[in-house]
């Protein structure tokens, strides 16, 4: 019984799928890196162009570094530290991309869809399924939280 008044409870606040929901940065970054790699930081993917938890090619990091003025090499996306921040500052700018071009907040599907499908990821339709799974994992990783405390 408990288990079930947790499930509704997690669900109701999350708004039910419409993709409005309010996440922090964390809790998506925990989620897409669920998505992507398990959260492995040595993982590999894409024939090799991807690496560590959150699955950044180069271009990625060269964008990063556009934006940020930084100088990240691809291999610190293996370092779960490095990649968390290469990770917030490619979403963070391109939220406000959004947010300028449509005058709305950028959700927590936006931002995945976003990581998932480059700068207007968030309008491909090959990344709703992405989000699918990061929404998922979201979910679950928030009924792991309330059932630790």
């Amino acid at each position: 019984m408990k288990t079930l008044v947790l499930v509704a409870t997690v669900l109701l606040a999350w708004g039910c799928c419409k993709g409005n929901e309010t996440a922090s940065l964390d809790d998506i970054l925990a989620a897409i890196a669920t998505v992507e790699s398990n959260t492995n930081d040595r993982a590999v993917g894409d024939g090799g162009k991807a690496f560590g938890r959150y699955q950044i090619w180069a271009v990625y990091v060269k964008d990063v570094n556009r934006i940020a003025g930084t100088c990240f090499s691809h291999k610190d996306a293996h370092n779960p530290e490095k990649a968390a921040c290469m990770t917030k500052i490619y979403l963070t700018h391109y939220a406000k991309v959004y947010e300028r071009k449509t005058g709305k907040k950028a959700s927590a599907e936006v931002l995945c869809r976003i990581h998932n499908g480059g700068p207007d990821g968030w309008r491909k339709p090959v990344t709703a399924g992405y989000w699918k799974k990061c929404r998922r994992a979201m979910l679950q990783l928030s009924a792991l939280e309330v059932r630790q405390d």
